[in-house]
């Protein structure tokens, strides 16, 4: 991959993991997780998400987050995320990821980062307290250029 290509990859990597990282600052204060009824209760959490490194990697890209409280006050978390070599016209990235947050579980996720100031992925499972999550969405909402802080939103279904 040439230098020019690589470049655009780590920027479209790193605006995707600044708002992917910045979902899982747990700041929700609202339970959810594993009801003894087996039914899941909805649970919102918002994090504020910061890049910390960005490789490349297999023609692609490797990324890793802060997890953060919105107000940037407590760490909850971490955030480990694979983009592959951008695919479509815009420069769009399928990306897989992990949410891990500190005490609680992962939050595993999928879908197409790229640079829009706001977009959304899917959540396609869990660990811990969030094992029994069937679906949801994570909204990130870029807060630079750089795509290096966001504030997420995560929607357990």
């Amino acid at each position: 991959m040439n230098r020019k290509r690589m470049a655009a990859v780590i920027a479209l990597a790193t605006v995707a993991v600044a708002a992917v990282s910045g979902s899982l600052a747990l700041a929700s204060g609202q339970s959810g997780g594993n009801d003894p009824s087996g039914v899941r209760a909805p649970e919102t959490i918002r994090v504020l998400d910061i890049t910390n490194s960005v490789q490349p990697n297999n023609g692609g890209v490797q990324i890793q987050t802060t997890l953060k409280t919105p107000d940037g006050g407590s760490v909850v978390g971490h955030a480990y995320i694979q983009c592959f070599a951008p695919i479509t016209t815009t420069g769009d990235s399928e990306c897989i990821g992990t949410y891990r947050l500190t005490g609680r579980g992962d939050i595993q996720f999928s879908g197409f980062l790229g640079h829009p100031l706001t977009f959304s992925v899917a959540i396609s499972g869990g660990t811990g307290e969030f094992d029994d999550v069937g679906a949801g969405q994570i909204r990130i909402h870029n807060l630079n250029a750089q795509a290096t802080r966001s504030i997420d939103t995560i929607d357990l279904d």
